[in-house]
């Protein structure tokens, strides 16, 4: 029998967004692998222009983030590699792309820099086969570990330990990016035997950092037909700054806006949350395949400091 969610049901508390305050992170990784060149395309597929088919679901074997890759085997007639296209998430869900160009030389290894969670697509553009074989190719991710958060510079990677003795590592390369997909970290000798602990510094977010117009993030979508109850920004580390006070709206996907919210210095002590009811009721009704996005409007003046996460709270319309 199925089942249903009666009309009315609070569904869930959607996070859009976190405002990461400047403070150390661990994670710990167990037995992450070495690079697995062939992993998401069969190995020695013939290139070609157009989409490949993408296996694992295109998920690392470790199930950690890692940067991709892609090796060509060449057939020695003279072919143009062109280049090739990956599309995906990265560790928060966001989506990012990579276009990487295929080496001219036979069989060397083109390593990509931003570390993927999932790989949705890949796409060959631009090969020409010049007669003969054609070249083939492998895709697959590197051995390189995405971090959760971002890190503004490779010195905020602070240190790597080996989780079982947690005695530093003789040698490990880190990378702070100042994105998500660029925070990551080399561990010595992966070979999905061995544990990591990494100690790190994230970037503080800037989305209470500048008081210009920006898309601060886009939800993934809903899966379930419901309408916005409550848009609000729950309050981790006070909000400081002269005359601090930012402008949000909660819009769809086509930039309606459901729901605004306004925090300030007033509102902003540490344990709080500043939220609003008020909903556009034209706006507020939401289908499975609904995003939401959060926007920050170029009014007011910036934060220099602050922390939280902002969520919005969804009520369930009647459905299987």
């Amino acid at each position: 029998m199925p089942r249903f969610k009666p009309h009315g049901y609070i569904r869930t508390f959607h996070d859009l967004a976190k405002v990461t305050p400047s403070a150390a992170a661990v994670e710990t990784f167990t037995n992450p692998l070495a690079a697995v060149h062939d992993r998401l395309i069969t190995h020695a597929t013939v290139m070609k222009v157009g989409l490949y088919t993408v296996l694992n679901g295109g998920i690392s074997a470790d199930g950690y983030a890692h940067p991709v890759s892609l090796i060509r085997t060449a057939d020695g007639t003279g072919d143009t590699p062109g280049t090739v296209k990956f599309t995906g998430t990265d560790r928060q869900g966001g989506t990012i792309t990579e276009t990487l160009t295929v080496s001219g030389t036979n069989t060397t290894t083109v390593n990509g820099t931003k570390c993927f969670q999932t790989v949705t697509s890949i796409e060959g553009i631009g090969w020409v086969q010049a007669g003969g074989a054609s070249d083939l190719i492998d895709c697959g991710f590197g051995a390189i570990v995405g971090l959760g958060q971002a890190a503004s510079a490779d010195t905020d990677i602070l240190n790597v330990y080996d989780y079982t003795s947690l005695a530093t590592t003789a040698s490990f390369a880190g990378k702070g990016g100042g994105t998500v997909s660029s925070t990551y970290f080399t561990p010595t000798g992966a070979n999905g035997t061995l544990d990591y602990t990494v100690v790190y510094q994230p970037a503080q977010s800037t989305a209470l950092l500048a008081a210009t117009a920006a898309t601060i993030s886009t939800s993934a979508a809903l899966g379930f037909d419901a309408e916005v109850d409550e848009f609000g920004f729950r309050i981790s580390s006070a909000l400081a700054g002269t005359g601090g006070t930012l402008t949000f709206t909660l819009c769809d996907a086509s930039g309606n806006v459901i729901a605004t919210l306004t925090p300030t210095l007033a509102t902003g002590t540490a344990g709080t949350t500043v939220k609003t009811n008020t909903i556009i009721e034209a706006y507020k009704h939401l289908y499975d395949a609904s995003t939401l996005v959060l926007k920050r409007t170029a009014t007011g003046t910036a934060f220099t400091a602050g922390g939280g996460s902002f969520y919005v709270r969804l009520r369930q319309r009647t459905q299987a």
